[in-house]
């Protein structure tokens, strides 16, 4: 194709836009003069030239008004008539990136060599990514979600009539920037231990000094007694207002609340006001709403202490059931069958657990049966399962783990049931997932871990999904996992 220009053509496309007639014969044509045609085709060429220039301008207008206008505008989702559009994701999402720069800036301080370079760089590349959020199309489904559940915590908080005002809102945020221990605000409600789960978590903390204390060469210098010991009564009885914060607290707070404003305000395009209502606000509604739920679940519940073997076929477990039931020793066929790995070397002790802490099948099986039983082969989604059931109670104390796990799940179900009574609409997943809240680190997939990771089983287990992978929970202070001091 020839690239040359094509002057009879474009005087033909500016004749036609001006209406110039050619049916006109030649005749007439010769008949204009030399200055008249000069004229027309001047007025011919300013038309053209001023066309070109509109069209111009409206293109680099439209483009004004769609990066400036239509795309920050655009609504990315709708919870329950309130619309989250893309300026506000923008700035929610750059806070993010920036708190998870800051987390890994933490860690690196606490380290040295390769480790503390490798935590320095994460950092590094978190930043740059908040730098390039302003402006982009591109969504974080995981964003997204969090944003959507956010506004779903804030029902659930008004719902429930708790104190989500500006007021409260302020002096949650300088609590966050306030020193270890102190207090500027009222703490959240805790839940007064009942004296079983009181004195586990004394003995806990006692054995936990101990163990410290022997880690530093000073087996001498453990806790004293009267320093562990952890009370049946709440934490917060009495308002903060009654106890006036240490000035000195306060106003370290607000300097570093200044440092975290002047670092991360201006890069994300962010205001005060706009922290306290995308930020602030909903972390608040999330703390509020978890305390009120959980702080009144119950502290007890009905449990079972069973054993399981797992195995892929039928037969196979009909074969073991058959050696159980005939005087085998249960706990030994399971150390060599069971493909159950994260309880196999235990001789299949799944510990104490709950009705919502294992799978439907294992469940119903081993709360029908009498201390002392062994189940017939039932399957689950794992497998065939063997269950032995060697004790059971109607009203036992859950341990910290099982009752963090009841309070989580009791905070899902309210705000599962907000989300299906709320009209929501996205173009993205909004489902919800358990990824972290934007309080919470996420850490990329190839970070070094900052302190020792839970090993995760190799084998399928028949835990209840969502719930930690099952461990043999014995009767009293879990040494890992202290109990909460309320």
């Amino acid at each position: 194709m020839s690239s040359s220009f094509d002057s009879s053509s474009v005087w033909r496309k500016l004749r036609d836009l001006l209406g110039f007639d050619e049916s006109k014969s030649s005749t007439s044509l010769r008949r204009t003069s030399r200055r008249e045609r000069d004229e027309q085709n001047t007025r011919m060429l300013v038309s053209g030239l001023a066309i070109v220039a509109v069209i111009t301008v409206i293109t680099i207008l439209g483009g004004v008004l769609y990066e400036n206008v239509i795309k920050p505008n655009t609504v990315l989702a709708t919870v329950g008539g309130q619309d989250i559009d893309r300026r506000d994701y923008w700035k929610y999402h750059s806070v993010q990136l920036y708190q998870q720069a800051n987390e890994y800036e933490q860690f690196a301080a606490q380290v040295e060599g390769q480790q503390r370079t490798q935590f320095l760089t994460f950092a590094s590349s978190f930043r740059a990514q908040a730098d390039d959020v302003w402006g982009t199309t591109d969504v974080s489904d995981i964003t997204l979600a969090q944003m959507v559940e956010d506004q779903l915590y804030l029902v659930a908080a008004e719902n429930r009539g708790l104190d989500i005002s500006d007021g409260a809102i302020e002096g949650f945020v300088l609590q966050q920037f306030s020193p270890e221990g102190a207090q500027l605000v009222t703490p959240f409600p805790q839940p007064t231990l009942i004296p079983t789960r009181a004195a586990w978590a004394t003995e806990t903390a006692e054995a936990q000094a101990t163990i410290n204390a022997e880690a530093l060469g000073t087996p001498g210098a453990a806790t004293p007694l009267s320093a562990t010991r952890v009370s049946a009564t709440p934490v917060a009885a009495t308002p903060i207002a009654d106890a006036t914060p240490d000035p000195e607290d306060a106003a370290e707070a607000q300097d570093e609340y200044a440092v975290f404003k002047d670092e991360v305000f201006d890069s994300a395009n962010i205001s005060e006001e706009d922290y306290y209502r995308l930020i602030a606000r909903p972390e608040l509604a999330r703390e509020l709403v978890a305390s009120e739920i959980g702080s009144n679940e119950p502290q007890s519940t009905a449990q079972v202490h069973a054993f399981h073997i797992l195995v892929s076929t039928e037969d196979l477990a009909r074969e073991l059931y058959e050696r159980a039931t005939g005087g085998a020793d249960f706990q030994e066929l399971a150390r060599t069958n069971s493909t159950d790995q994260l309880t196999s070397a235990t001789g299949g002790d799944l510990g104490w657990f709950t009705p919502d802490a294992m799978v439907e099948p294992v469940t119903e099986v081993a709360f029908s049966l009498e201390p002392g039983s062994i189940s017939e082969p039932v399957e689950s989604q794992f497998g065939w399962h063997i269950i032995y059931v060697e004790d059971r109670s109607d009203d036992r104390p859950l341990t910290a783990l099982q009752y963090d796990q009841a309070q989580q799940r009791a905070i899902a179900a309210e705000i599962e049931s907000i989300r299906a009574d709320t009209d929501i609409d996205a173009d993205v997943d909004v489902s919800p997932t358990p990824s972290p809240t934007p309080t919470q680190f996420n850490p990329p997939a190839d970070a070094p871990t900052p302190e020792p990771a839970t090993p995760v089983p190799a084998a399928a287990s028949p835990v209840a999904q969502g719930t930690p992978a099952a461990t043999p929970i014995v009767e009293g202070p879990v040494m890992s996992t202290p109990e909460p001091e309320s």
